[in-house]
């Protein structure tokens, strides 16, 4: 019976931190850069909402060149929380997020990626590309809803102001 308890005991402690480890927002972006860098584009698509994966896929084919499939290396250079006024200005379906996720299940961030890609686009650069993505909790989970290409400028004078 000790030699349960203990057992018991001993997998607790060491389970528990692990599992009790939430995928926030910032951590997707850390395995969306892994995944981007490997080239698991279903690990990728699986950071996306369910409604999304399919399209991350299956929409994004390896012969147009602003997809996933152009992208050699990733690398974040910086990524920050947006406020809900900030990220309206360049997103204007974030009120249909929260009406349906909820203020609290809602969170928008900044970010920075340096890219290497194998054909520029107006979309995908050599250098730095910047976005703003939406992360929703769904079913207990934060995944990316959206995620748009931004003018750095632009977003600049906004993060300069909070």
């Amino acid at each position: 019976m000790i030699r349960f308890v203990l057992t018991v005991a001993v997998y607790t402690w060491f389970t528990i931190p692990v599992a009790a480890q939430e995928l926030t927002p910032s951590l997707i972006i850390e395995k969306e850069m892994k995944y981007l860098n490997t080239h698991n584009y279903l690990k990728y698509s699986s950071l996306w909402t369910k409604a999304m994966q399919n399209e991350v896929l299956f929409i994004h084919s390896p012969k147009d060149k602003n997809t996933i499939f152009n992208i050699k290396e990733a690398s974040l250079v910086t990524e920050q929380e947006l406020s809900v006024p900030q990220a309206m200005q360049h997103i204007p379906r974030l009120s249909k997020y929260i009406s349906h996720f909820g203020s609290h299940n809602v969170q928008v961030r900044y970010v920075e990626v340096l890219y290497k890609v194998k054909q520029e686009t107006n979309r995908q650069r050599n250098g730095e590309n910047c976005f703003i993505q939406v992360f929703v909790k769904e079913q207990g989970t934060w995944r990316i809803a959206e995620s748009v290409l931004v003018q750095k400028p632009i977003l600049r004078t906004n993060a300069a102001s909070r």
